[in-house]
């Protein structure tokens, strides 16, 4: 068989992949670039959609703890480099201690990532700051196996068994920072709380082939999908029962990583 190479995203680098010479690409135009992403992101998380700005959330929750979660090292480190430090920035000017403040690796069914690959995906100097030599780590890997780590909360009105990292109930504030990526079968997805931060049970409702596989879940329209279905009604349970709303900040990406559209 004659073959054709091209070259592919490999986590952060670019490799060489050899493919069938018949092998048809489908093509997604790049969208452009946001000239000033750091203006962006501190315009919106003070002009939230539905939301009070980030920085009266934090005033309100100065003496507890706030999670900062994040997609595992599965996506591009870029996003999380420039928008963690601006959030921490935030938290602190609103009165929250650093020392209260935990950063959280969304890893869903991913391995636990190890303190150096943390290092390289979030920066030397955030972890450093939150995890240095001789201390307590406050960068935290999601185990979906831990059952000290996990609480159940309840069945979503769908029939999801909803098991859940144990911080979205111990924390005064939860942050979610996302991507938002093309998903295989037509519109928009991103991991969030539901897939990072789901037990290996709780897993099963939207990863299980049942979902993950049936027809209204393989089709092109967003709106109607039954995989996304399932992971509304859990977050809408997940909230229901902590009582607390989680404040996303998701990230569209254009080429290499770098932010391509206003963040939501």
């Amino acid at each position: 068989m004659r073959k054709k190479t091209l070259t592919a995203d490999y986590w952060d680098k670019k490799i060489e992949i050899s493919v069938p010479e018949d092998t048809v690409l489908g093509e997604i135009e790049n969208p452009p670039l946001l000239s000033n992403p750091e203006k962006v992101v501190r315009e919106v998380i003070a002009n939230p959609i539905a939301s009070e700005p980030l920085y009266e959330l934090a005033k309100k929750a100065q003496n507890g703890r706030v999670t900062i979660a994040f997609d595992d090292p599965s996506r591009p480190a870029k996003p999380r480099q420039l928008i963690i430090p601006i959030i921490i920035e935030e938290l602190l000017k609103a009165g929250v201690k650093e020392e209260n403040i935990f950063l959280l690796s969304a890893n869903g069914n991913h391995c636990k990532w190890t303190p150096a690959q943390l290092r390289n995906y979030l920066g030397p100097k955030i972890f450093d700051q939150f995890s240095p030599l001789g201390s307590a780590s406050r960068v935290l890997n999601h185990d979906t196996h831990d059952p000290e780590g996990l609480v159940y909360m309840g069945t979503s009105e769908m029939g999801d068994y909803v098991e859940y990292n144990r911080l979205l109930v111990d924390s005064d504030l939860f942050i979610y920072l996302g991507t938002v990526l093309s998903s295989n079968w037509g519109g928009m997805t991103g991991t969030g709380i539901v897939i990072g931060l789901a037990s290996a049970r709780s897993m099963a409702s939207t990863h299980g082939f049942p979902v993950f596989g049936h027809p209204d879940s393989c089709h092109g329209n967003h709106r109607t999908m039954l995989y996304r279905a399932h992971k509304q009604a859990i977050m809408k349970q997940i909230e229901k029962f902590t009582g607390k709303r989680v404040f996303y900040i998701d990230a569209v990406l254009g080429a290499g990583g770098e932010l391509a559209c206003e963040i939501i």
